[in-house]
C-alpha cells in the first residue's frame, strides 16, 4: 500500500514525492548524465579560449539580417 502510494505521488507530482535512497535517481539525457553543476571561472575562461581565434578568423554570416 505504501509503495502504491509512493509510485502514486513520483507520477503525479515529483516534486512531492518522498524521498529515499532507493528513489533517487540519476537525471540523463539519452543515455548520457547530466551534470547541473555550475563551471568555475576557470573552465569559463578557458573555454572562451579555445574559441577566440575562431571567432576572429571565422567567416560569420548574420543570422538577423532583413532582406
Amino acid at each position: 500500500m505504501v509503495q502504491a502510494i509512493r509510485n502514486f505521488f513520483a507520477v503525479i507530482a515529483p516534486s512531492w514525492a518522498p524521498r529515499s535512497a532507493k528513489f533517487e535517481e540519476v537525471h540523463k539525457l539519452g543515455a548520457y548524465p547530466v551534470d547541473y553543476s555550475e563551471p568555475t571561472q576557470e573552465e569559463v575562461d578557458a573555454a572562451n579560449a579555445s574559441c577566440a581565434e575562431l571567432f576572429e578568423t571565422g567567416n560569420w554570416v548574420p543570422v538577423n539580417r532583413k532582406s
